[in-house]
């Protein structure tokens, strides 16, 4: 009870009021508060007094923006590869080909995945099985 809670509400509905519950007192099961809700305009006016940490609040919240926006936009950038990767590769090359590639591709980005596919029955035959094998042609030899 020693500290007011603070909350900006949304621009759309509230212009940007905040919303103050200040704590005063506990009774019984209860609390006492007294409850405001502050208008934008004497909000900024407090913080005109505070100019520096306003600006440098601005900055952060500029970069954190920017970094946001950058990292959405990367994600949805993936998000059309693979979709066109998806649908297009097998079309191209077959779809037990277009398997293989992405398989080795996935392997090649995160190698802890191999321990996963160790599981997988497709992995098991077409990595581990031996590419040199025995051939018996019956056909006699003669040997010196």
């Amino acid at each position: 009870m020693t500290h007011d809670m603070e909350m900006k509400l949304p621009d759309i509905v509230f212009n940007g009021a905040t919303f103050r519950i200040s704590p005063r007192a506990l009774e019984g099961n209860g609390v006492i508060a007294k409850l405001e809700l502050i208008p934008k305009e004497e909000v900024e006016a407090r913080a005109t007094k505070s100019r520096l940490f306003h600006i440098k609040k601005k900055i952060q919240q500029f970069l954190r923006n920017k970094l946001l926006l950058g990292f959405l936009g990367l994600l949805i950038i993936i998000k059309i590869i693979k979709i066109k990767l998806f649908w297009l590769l097998p079309l191209i090359i077959g779809v037990g080909a277009a398997k293989k590639l992405l398989l080795k591709f996935l392997l090649f980005l995160f190698p802890a995945l191999t321990h996963l596919f160790k599981l997988c029955s497709y992995y098991q035959q077409s990595y581990h099985s031996t590419k040199f094998h025995n051939h018996h042609h019956h056909v006699n030899h003669h040997h010196t």
